[in-house]
C-alpha cells in the first residue's frame, strides 16, 4: 500500500531533503527509520520536491509503498517520530492509490519567506537584515507577480525546465507581532530557487536598485535581472495541494 506522509523539519542542519553522498539529509534520515521498522535493508521514500541546505518545512509532502502490513497506517507517524530526531517530525500518514506520485501528482504549494532584525531566536531560521524594507513597497511589488508569467529570469538558469510558466495565485506581505515581515506565496508550480528570487527582487527594488517595470518586463519576456539569491534559512513550504 502507498503511503502519503507530511513532514515538518527544521532544515538547520540538513545539506537538504534529497539523499546526497556523505551529507546529512532529511530523506536519508526517513528511510533508515523505516527500514528500521519495517526490518528491511531500504525503503524508497520519493519526496514532492527537492529543498536546499537550511531551508525549513511545516507541510512537506513524501510517498512510500508499504513493505508489509505489520502495523496500521495510523501508528506510522508514532513509530516514526520515536526514532527521528527531534528536528524532523510526520505530522500525518494517510492511504494513497497506487499511481500517486509525490511530486507529480501535486497540483500547487505554499511557501513561506521570512524578514526579521537580528534575534536570538531568529537565527538560522529567517533573512537577517539590520534594517527591514518599507512594507509598503513590498505590497506594491507583490501584486507584479499575480497570475501567469515567465518565470525564467526568477531561477536558476542551469536547472531551467522545457516549460518556465507559472502561474501565482497569491503572494501576501504581513507585517508579524514580533516585527518580522512574513511573504507567503501560492502557486501551481515553482522553478529552481524561484520563490527566493522573487524575495530579491522585491527587496532589490526596496533598495532602490531595481524598477518595478523591469520586473513587468522580465515576466513578459524571461529576461533574466541582477537578483540576488536570498538565503535559505528565512524559506519554509508550508503546504503542497493534491
Amino acid at each position: 500500500m502507498r503511503v502519503l506522509l507530511r513532514i515538518a523539519f527544521d532544515g538547520t542542519r540538513y545539506a537538504g531533503w534529497q539523499v546526497q553522498p556523505d551529507r546529512e539529509t532529511v530523506q536519508s534520515r526517513i528511510c533508515a527509520v523505516l527500514a528500521k521498522i519495517y526490518d528491511v535493508q531500504s525503503v524508497d521514500v520519493t519526496g514532492s520536491s527537492r529543498t536546499d541546505s537550511g531551508v525549513h518545512a511545516l507541510g512537506f509532502a513524501a510517498h512510500f509503498d508499504m513493505p508489509d502490513g505489520r502495523f496500521p497506517i495510523v501508528d506510522i507517524p508514532y513509530r516514526l517520530n520515536s526514532l527521528l530526531p527531534d528536528d524532523i517530525r510526520i505530522v500525518s500518514a494517510s492511504p494513497v492509490p497506487a499511481d500517486f506520485h509525490a511530486r507529480y501528482s501535486a497540483k500547487g504549494k505554499i511557501y513561506r519567506y521570512i524578514i526579521a532584525n537580528p534575534h536570538p531566536t531568529r537565527a538560522g531560521r529567517a533573512l537577517i537584515l539590520d534594517k527591514l524594507p518599507d512594507l509598503d513597497i513590498l505590497l506594491s511589488v507583490g501584486r507584479l507577480f499575480i497570475g501567469s508569467h515567465d518565470f525564467s529570469g526568477f531561477a536558476v538558469k542551469a536547472s531551467l525546465p522545457d516549460n518556465r510558466e507559472c502561474t501565482i495565485s497569491r503572494l501576501e506581505w504581513q507585517r508579524t507581532l514580533d516585527s518580522s515581515i512574513v511573504m507567503e506565496i501560492e502557486g501551481d508550480r515553482f522553478l529552481h530557487h524561484m520563490v527566493r528570487f522573487i524575495v530579491g527582487a522585491h527587496l532589490e527594488v526596496a533598495e532602490g536598485r531595481l524598477r518595478e517595470d523591469e520586473i513587468v518586463e522580465s515576466l513578459e519576456t524571461g529576461q533574466r535581472l541582477r537578483i540576488k539569491n536570498p538565503t535559505g534559512e528565512g524559506l519554509y513550504l508550508v503546504h503542497v495541494f493534491y
